[in-house]
């Protein structure tokens, strides 16, 4: 579902934070095709990539869903990991 625009439109709208919503211009919102998760991990994981109007200038917003039945402490590692790759 979360491939859909639309979806995704509406589930930022309710879990950005104020701060970015009022920077952001969700109508411009474009999925990318690529996916950053590696095959490895299951089907337990989404990934998202959409290209975005900050104002006049591009960028992009990157969502990530998983399931998780318990806190995990690499978390903030892996998820450093998922941005270089999209650097890359």
């Amino acid at each position: 579902m979360m491939s859909d625009p639309k979806v995704s439109r509406e589930f930022l709208k309710v879990h950005l934070p104020a701060n970015i919503k009022e920077n952001v211009d969700l109508n411009t919102l474009q999925p990318q095709k690529e996916s950053f998760i590696e095959k490895t991990l299951g089907i337990n994981y989404v990934d998202l990539l959409f290209k975005v109007n900050f104002g006049d200038e591009e960028g992009y917003i990157y969502i990530i869903l998983e399931q998780q039945s318990k806190p995990d402490w690499t978390m903030a590692l892996r998820l450093h990991k998922y941005v270089i790759q999209i650097y890359n």
